[in-house]
């Protein structure tokens, strides 16, 4: 048996996504092409570069899962991917490489302070072979504790898209005047109720009827 080496032991355990997924040269250029990483400092961008992660998924594979907990951020490299919502999965968009996707997961623990990782709000599938680069939102903490400067540009968006979330929750809630006339209206349609602490019993409470009067007054002529 020949002796393994790097290379025959990478190709023996080589899973069959990988085969099917060319994986492309990557460098923090890749990334301040990004709208996310547009125009931010190069040594950061390195530092970011080198801890991500290779993550390669073939078509119809979910990269992210609606109501999961969120906890990385994806920067597409190569392939096509499109966002799912709802139980209906709705299509409400589609990107192609040099997008970035999941950035909520970094962005939560930058305006929180937390550790704790926010549900994904959409389901993001794969329309062909993705290779996907990958960070875990708390190694991206600790490089931005390395640059303050991007530290604080990143705390600044995440308050304005957390602040974007919350308008756009608001917005889709029914308004205070809405729930006053639905409880109007179910109040108006509700059975009469008997006064518990009326001295009247609930047959006095119904007309008399013509009979009844008519022995009474039989009754009173003897």
């Amino acid at each position: 048996d020949e002796l393994p080496t790097k290379e025959n032991f990478s190709r023996r355990f080589e899973s069959a996504v990988s085969k099917s997924i060319k994986v492309g040269t990557f460098d923090h250029q890749c990334l301040s092409r990004s709208k996310f990483f547009f125009n931010r400092d190069q040594n950061f961008l390195e530092a970011i570069s080198r801890e991500l992660q290779i993550e390669l998924f073939p078509p119809g594979a979910n990269v992210v899962t609606e109501g999961d907990m969120g906890e990385k951020l994806y920067f597409l490299h190569r392939g096509e991917v499109e966002i799912l919502i709802g139980a209906a999965e709705t299509k409400v968009a589609q990107l192609s490489d040099g997008n970035v996707f999941g950035e909520m997961a970094v962005l939560n623990s930058c305006a929180t302070r937390s550790l704790g990782a926010p549900k994904r709000a959409a389901t993001v599938r794969a329309l062909e072979s993705c290779d996907c680069r990958v960070i875990h939102h708390r190694v991206f903490g600790q490089i931005l504790k390395k640059f303050p400067e991007e530290n604080r540009f990143f705390q600044a968006m995440a308050v304005e898209r957390l602040g974007q979330m919350q308008k756009v929750k608001q917005d889709n809630e029914p308004e205070e005047g809405d729930d006053k006339d639905l409880c109007r209206k179910s109040s108006s349609t509700e059975a009469p109720r008997l006064n518990l602490n009326s001295r009247q019993s609930p047959r006095s409470l119904h007309s008399k009827s013509p009979r009844s009067q008519g022995r009474r007054s039989r009754v009173a002529q003897r």
